[in-house]
């Protein structure tokens, strides 16, 4: 338990919070015991007695009024703190994501057709360098970000193979993902996926992954109409934040979904209805 804050000391002293609750209450039981015998004791006995279970009933009285003086003001003390680690995601996130969305605004509304492709290509650059940068900021090298789109193999699946958009560490990998593999079934329903540790997986050829953990998150664009999947890996445990760097993901898997929607390339129907996602459909652009 950690240390109650001084204002405690006004009314009791700091060590009763690190008091279980549970000792104060065996004590109160114990009570029952010299309770009983206060009424056939008599004289200095019977004064003890009283006194002794006064004394105790203050104390549980005190413990339990600190326990719950100190719970208020832990839950205050940890709601503050998330106020502002929220404030500062979302500061972080503006200054992220405003740039490229307005440079997006500008390459849809000022470049031709044919220019357009080229420069959403620079700008899809653009926002893989800031994933790889952006997302675990807890590390400072190691974090490799790329972009898995959907395309048909040669034998006519739709399968998510790796774009040239990646940026960060390492070198760009070589797997290509089919039907029944997790990632590509997560994609296809809109949901990310979080790996904490990768040395839990248990692989067909019994290797061990060199990223220890990865997240990705669907690249949609219209309602269940998804381009890719965008996923960053990292060199250890921990060097990735499920819910504050799924949320800068979230923000730039929805930048890049802008720039193929504005670009006019094909998406693969998702999952959530039922469908399976067999044909790519050429219901954007």
């Amino acid at each position: 338990m950690e240390d109650a804050p001084d204002h405690f000391n006004t009314f009791c002293p700091n060590w009763m919070v690190k008091i279980p609750l549970e000792i104060a209450a065996f004590l109160g039981v114990l009570l029952c015991l010299p309770t009983a015998f206060i009424s056939i004791a008599s004289g200095r006995d019977r004064l003890v007695l009283c006194l002794f279970v006064g004394v105790c009933l203050i104390f549980i009285l005190a413990v339990t009024a600190t326990h719950i003086h100190y719970d208020r003001w832990k839950k205050k003390r940890e709601q503050s703190a998330a106020d502002a680690s929220r404030r500062e995601l979302e500061t972080f996130l503006a200054g992220l994501a405003v740039p490229l969305s307005q440079e997006l605004a500008t390459v849809v509304s000022t470049t031709g057709k044919v220019d357009r492709k080229f420069d959403l290509a620079g700008l899809r650059r653009g926002i893989i360098e800031a994933t790889a940068s952006a997302v675990g900021q807890r590390i400072d090298v190691g974090t490799r970000a790329h972009v898995f789109e959907f395309k048909q193999d040669g034998i006519g699946r739709t399968v998510l193979t790796p774009s040239k958009y990646v940026a960060g560490t390492g070198n760009p990998s070589l797997r290509t993902l089919s039907e029944g593999h997790e990632t590509y079934e997560m994609t296809l329903i809109g949901e990310r996926r979080f790996v904490p540790d990768t040395h839990k997986l248990v692989t067909n050829d019994g290797k061990r992954p060199k990223y220890r953990t990865y997240m990705t998150y669907p690249i949609e664009g219209a309602a269940n109409e998804f381009y890719g999947v965008l996923t960053v890996d990292c060199p250890d445990v921990g060097d990735l934040d499920e819910e504050q760097d799924g949320l800068v993901m979230q923000y730039l898997a929805a930048l890049f979904a802008a720039t193929y929607a504005a670009e006019g390339v094909a998406s693969v129907r998702g999952k959530r209805d039922g469908n399976h996602a067999s044909e790519v459909s050429s219901t954007v652009g």
